[in-house]
């Protein structure tokens, strides 16, 4: 199956930051994975105006200087940013949970790597 291309303005509308937690980082050993001391990267909350729900976005490296509520941008320089939507449903109803795996998070208006409106659906 071929990942499908989304626009991500569309779909997401603006975002707005809301927060970030450290991602920890894990390792392979005897006993299955380990978490490790060192921070893999982090996972930002943004609040998406057109899905109406937060979404989890990871990048790697260090935290970004962002501020609350602040409009942000999701890209990477490729173009590209994965995007996993999961459904859980109850009865006759589904909640979707976004998560966003991308390169870079920025303040919305900056100047981007490159065309960076794409995000890829697996």
């Amino acid at each position: 199956m071929k990942n499908i291309v989304i626009n991500a303005m569309a779909t997401l509308g603006d975002c707005l930051y809301m927060g970030a937690i450290p991602r920890a980082e894990y390792m392979e050993s005897a006993k299955g994975k380990v978490k490790t001391d060192n921070i893999a990267g982090y996972i930002y909350k943004v609040a998406s105006m057109n899905q109406g729900c937060e979404i989890s976005v990871f990048v790697e490296g260090g935290l970004k200087n962002l501020s609350f509520g602040q409009k942000v941008e999701i890209g990477d320089k490729d173009g590209n940013a994965i995007l996993n939507i999961m459904g859980t449903a109850t009865n006759n109803f589904v909640n979707l949970k976004y998560s966003i795996k991308a390169e870079d998070i920025r303040i919305a208006g900056t100047v981007a790597k490159s065309n960076d409106k794409k995000l890829v659906a697996i």
